[in-house]
């Protein structure tokens, strides 16, 4: 079974502060489907949301 871990993480942030969008991309769908096998497919949707800028189309929730 996959495992996201501190390596992953770390990973996907070297990915991201080397401007390599392609390695981070990887990460980010790597991720996904970690959370998808693992049968936490609203942490897997929230991601893909962020990742295609879907999110804004949804209303914000704002707690008082």
């Amino acid at each position: 079974m996959k495992n996201i871990n501190v390596v992953t993480i770390g990973n996907l942030i070297s990915a991201h502060y080397e401007g390599n969008n392609e390695k981070f991309d990887n990460y980010v769908h790597f991720i996904i489907e970690v959370y998808e096998e693992q049968g936490e497919h609203r942490k897997a949707d929230i991601i893909r949301k962020r990742v295609d800028g879907s999110y804004k189309n949804f209303p914000k929730v704002v707690l008082d």
